[in-house]
């Protein structure tokens, strides 16, 4: 059993790594607390990605000017699906080719790669553009985290602030570096 000292102690520092990585906010709670919802166990409940023509999936609010704001949100979601279903490969392809230049696809998968986090679902919250080509998009991640020493995973949600810019007419992912 995980004491309670301890628990406050880990979820601590889980927010301070978040608020290092530029995480906008860190939710986490006992797998117990019906506020915090964990990936679907069945196909008749919410899928582990939403694209944005899907019905009940939240529309994100467009803050702003920005080209093709549905075709943005798509792209995110289909880059998160990547990221969820581990394929770093497919994931690199939707990075800017700016970044695609500097680094290779096993560069990008190490980034990622050793994660014991299990991303389940993601949500686009809003996206505000920074002009017509640029914009910053705000994705709530639903995921699971290893609680230490344990085998135990908890619920973790957070809202994480991704770059995005349109170039050629196609919308590009710019990781932080």
């Amino acid at each position: 059993m995980v004491s309670k000292k301890f628990s406050i102690t880990f979820l601590l520092a889980v927010a301070i790594v978040a608020q290092g990585l530029g995480w906008t906010s860190v939710v986490m709670a006992d797998t117990e607390t019906p506020a915090v919802r964990t990936a679907p166990e069945s196909a008749s409940q919410q899928p582990a990605f939403a694209t944005t023509s899907e019905p009940n999936f939240p529309q994100p609010k467009i803050n702003g000017d920005i080209i093709a704001p549905e075709v943005l949100a798509r792209r995110v979601v289909e880059r998160w699906r990547a990221m969820i279903d581990r394929n770093f490969h497919l994931a690199y392809q939707f990075c800017s080719p700016a970044f695609r230049a500097l680094y290779t696809p096993k560069a990008h998968a190490g980034r990622y790669g050793s994660a014991k986090m299990v991303w389940e679902r993601v949500q686009v919250q809003s996206i505000a553009a920074d002009g017509a080509d640029a914009a910053k998009v705000y994705v709530k991640i639903f995921s699971r985290v290893p609680l230490p020493d344990t085998e135990k995973m908890i619920p973790h949600v957070t809202v994480v602030t991704e770059s995005w810019l349109r170039s050629e007419g196609e919308w590009w992912y710019v990781p932080d570096n």
